[in-house]
C-alpha cells in the first residue's frame, strides 16, 4: 500500500522474507493502475524469479505479452515459460526460426569443413551474413513485443546498454536485489521512473563489487543504496530512517 502513496520506497529484509513476492504484489497493484512497469536487477536469476512472481500474481497467459522477460534467461522455468520477448517475437514466425536453425546448422558445418580444408570461405561469410539479417529481424520483432508489454524484466546492465529499454517509457520502476547494484546504477533506473521507484533488498548481504581503491570507487561502487539513504546506518542505531 505504501508503494504505491510514495515516489520512493524500500523494502529491506533478511533471505527468504518475501521480499521478490512483495515486488510481484507491487508490479499487480501498479499493472492493475494502467501502468507500464519495468523490473531490474543486477542478475539474470534475479530477474527471471521476479518476472515469474509478476506473471503468476498477474495470471495473464505467457501468449498475451502483457508480461515479458527481455535478454537471455538464466532459469529454465522462465525459458520454458514463453515470457521471453525472443520467444513471444518468434512464435508468430515460425518460418524465420526454421530459417534460423538451418543456417545456425549450415554455419556449424562450414566451419568445421573449414577446419579440416575442405571448404571455401565463400559460402561461410554468406551464411554469416544471412544470420546476422535474421537476427536483426526478430531483435525488432522482440523490440515490438517489448513496447506492447505492460510489464518488462531485464537486468540493470541490458537496461543501461540497450535502447530497447532505455529509450522506452515506464510508470514505475521496481529493483530486486539492490544491495548488490552500485549506487550510480540505482540513480539511472530511477530516472527511467515516470511515476514511482521501488527499490528492494538486504544490505545485511554482500556489497557491490569493485576492486579499485580510489576515492570515487570507495565513494559510489563500494557502498549500496541502504546505505546511501541512511537506512543502513539508521538500523544500526534502533532508529527509523529519515526518508
Amino acid at each position: 500500500r505504501l508503494a504505491g502513496e510514495r515516489e520512493i520506497s524500500f523494502i529491506w529484509g533478511p533471505p527468504g522474507t518475501g521480499k521478490t513476492e512483495t515486488l510481484a504484489m507491487i508490479a499487480k497493484l501498479f499493472f492493475e493502475q494502467g501502468g507500464r512497469v519495468l523490473i531490474l536487477s543486477h542478475a539474470n536469476v534475479a530477474v527471471d524469479g521476479a518476472v515469474l512472481r509478476a506473471a503468476a500474481r498477474i495470471g495473464a497467459p505467457a501468449s498475451s505479452g502483457l508480461v515479458v522477460r527481455y535478454g537471455w534467461a538464466r532459469l529454465p522455468a522462465l525459458r520454458q515459460s514463453g515470457l521471453q520477448a525472443s520467444s513471444l517475437a518468434a512464435a508468430g514466425r515460425p518460418e524465420m526460426r526454421e530459417r534460423l536453425r538451418e543456417l545456425e546448422d549450415e554455419r556449424g558445418e562450414l566451419l568445421a569443413r573449414l577446419r579440416a580444408g575442405g571448404a571455401r570461405g565463400e559460402r561461410l561469410t554468406e551464411v554469416e551474413r544471412a544470420l546476422r539479417d535474421l537476427k536483426a529481424a526478430l531483435k525488432e520483432a522482440a523490440a515490438r513485443v517489448c513496447r506492447a508489454a505492460r510489464i518488462i524484466g531485464c537486468t540493470l546492465s541490458t537496461a543501461a546498454t540497450d535502447p530497447v529499454i532505455y529509450r522506452d517509457h515506464y510508470d514505475y520502476v521496481l529493483l530486486d536485489e539492490a544491495s548488490m547494484a552500485y549506487i550510480p546504477q540505482v540513480f539511472f533506473a530511477a530516472s527511467l521512473a515516470g511515476r514511482k521507484l521501488v527499490v528492494s533488498g538486504d544490505f545485511r548481504q554482500l556489497a557491490p563489487v569493485a576492486l579499485a581503491g580510489t576515492p570515487g570507487v570507495e565513494r559510489w561502487l563500494k557502498r549500496d543504496i541502504f546505505e546511501e539513504a541512511g537506512i543502513t546506518a539508521a538500523f544500526e542505531k534502533g532508529l527509523a530512517p529519515d526518508i
